[in-house]
Parts: C-alpha cells; sequence; structure tokens
C-alpha cells in the first residue's frame, strides 16, 4: 500500500448551478485480487466471529506489506468490524492520513472475502484520526449548510467514502431548513446539500 495523501478541497463557483467542493486528484481505488474476486455487485454480510479473525490476519497482511509495525484489534460494532491499529509505526499512518486509513477500508473486506468468503463493511483507526476526520467533516457540513440555508443555492461536497457520507448526512438530519442526497457513482459519492422552503 503506498502512502496516500487526504484530498485537499477548494471552493469554485459553477453558473447558475450548486457550488461545488473540488478535491485534489486521488489514486483509484484497490483490491488485492486475492483468494478469488468478490461479488461483482457488492452485498454486505453481517460480521460474524470468522469474519472478524480474518479481518484480523487480513489486516496484518496488509500492514505488512505496507512496510507498518502495528498490532490490530478487532471487534464488532454497529453491524460492522471496528478494526483499530496501535504500535510503533502510529505516527508514520497519521503522516499517510486518513486517505491511507480508507485504503485500508476499501481493501479490507475484499481480503476478507478472500480468506472467507464473506463481504464485511469495516473502518479502520489509528491513534485517534478517523474521529478527528469525522469532527472536520461534521464542522464542514454544518458550515455548508449555514450558507446554504443563507443563500438559497445548493452545494457540492468532494467526492466521499460511504463512511464519511453517513457523517455528513447525520450531521444534518435534523436541519429543516436543508436537506442532503448523494449523488454520482462508484464508491466515492458527492453530497448534494439543498434549501428547503418552509412549508
Amino acid at each position: 500500500i503506498a502512502p496516500a495523501r487526504a484530498p485537499v478541497a477548494r471552493t469554485a463557483a459553477t453558473g447558475g448551478g450548486a457550488r461545488e467542493r473540488r478535491p485534489e486528484p486521488r489514486e483509484p481505488d484497490r483490491s488485492p485480487g486475492r483468494g478469488g474476486p468478490p461479488p461483482a455487485q457488492e452485498s454486505w454480510d453481517a460480521p460474524d466471529a470468522e469474519s472478524e479473525a480474518a479481518a484480523g490476519e487480513a489486516a496484518r497482511r496488509l500492514l505488512k506489506l505496507a512496510g507498518l509495525a502495528l498490532e490490530v484489534q478487532v471487534a464488532v460494532v454497529d453491524a460492522r468490524l471496528e478494526v483499530t491499529l496501535t504500535g510503533a509505526d502510529e505516527g508514520e499512518t497519521t503522516t499517510r492520513g486518513t486517505a491511507f486509513l480508507e485504503d485500508l477500508e476499501h481493501l479490507l473486506p475484499r481480503a476478507i472475502h478472500g480468506l472467507c468468503g464473506r463481504m464485511v463493511r469495516c473502518r479502520v483507526d489509528c491513534g485517534g484520526q478517523r474521529a478527528a476526520h469525522d469532527a472536520e467533516l461534521c464542522e464542514l457540513a454544518l458550515r455548508e449548510a449555514e450558507q446554504v440555508a443563507a443563500t438559497g443555492q445548493a452545494a457540492l461536497l468532494e467526492p466521499l467514502s460511504a463512511a464519511e457520507r453517513r457523517v455528513v448526512h447525520l450531521a444534518l438530519r435534523d436541519r429543516p431548513d436543508v436537506s442532503t442526497e448523494s449523488v454520482g457513482s462508484g464508491a466515492r459519492k458527492r453530497i448534494r446539500i439543498s434549501p428547503v422552503s418552509p412549508g
């Protein structure tokens, strides 16, 4: 797994349409191609003891390929596997950024499928990076929502992973003045924040 940089968003005006949040280009998603291909259309399985053990083994293999000395802890939380990394190379993962953890989250379900035939959602954290990133996403979502409500103009966020989109949707779900929807195709979709007229 090569080092990856977190995308940096910039705001740009687009004539007559939604304001866009544009990221820097990032490398395409990769899968390990080991143990047979995953299903063409992903359907997620509930985590169990076998997939939990497979996640630990798969994570250790991927970290070895990445040249990182980290311990792996796996737990079942909210219908997914929470993978926590600790150890001497925590600082190196911080340098690589949350995009590196997202790469692991993309690879792990496919590696787990290769080991036990199950596709299970995973969330990977190391040194609290994901919690900090989620807080930044919430701040971004709230800031954009305020601007959308004030101007009446929809906004498009940068392409986000499924986990990141969930953070944004939850951050804004109780606001009566805006609505959110995922748009686009592929693993990384954008979120449109739209104004809601008082009714």
